[in-house]
């Protein structure tokens, strides 16, 4: 019998993994897919542009990433509402919180170390 990659990769999911992201925009609010959820395409179009970051065709690569991420159903609604620049934030949270990577904006206070 086949080994059931599916099956398997369902029971190893984090509870944090499974739970779909919830942000607020003012008054707005969305909901987001778990990563884990995605499509490799969608965060192999992430890498793409990260390796690539002065390609012009970013802008639009970008866009359809997003969308595909947000769903059909809220793009127009998130397209309307969150600004650009609020995408990094965005993913900064979503990458912390779902996939467990290390919170790298600045520290609110300076760290001081004994000498």
């Amino acid at each position: 019998m086949a080994f059931d990659l599916k099956a398997a990769t369902e029971a190893a999911r984090t509870e944090a993994a499974q739970t779909p992201f919830q942000f607020k925009w003012g008054r707005e609010s969305f909901t987001l897919r778990p990563v884990a959820e995605w499509p490799i395409a969608i965060s192999v179009g992430f890498a793409e542009m990260a390796e690539n970051p002065d390609d012009p065709a970013n802008n639009t690569r970008l866009i359809g990433l997003l969308r595909e991420v947000v769903g059909d159903k809220d793009w127009d609604r998130f397209a309307h509402t969150v600004p650009m620049d609020a995408f990094t934030i965005l993913m900064q949270k979503l990458s912390q919180v779902q996939v467990g990577t290390p919170d790298l904006s600045p520290s609110a206070e300076p760290v001081l170390t004994p000498t």
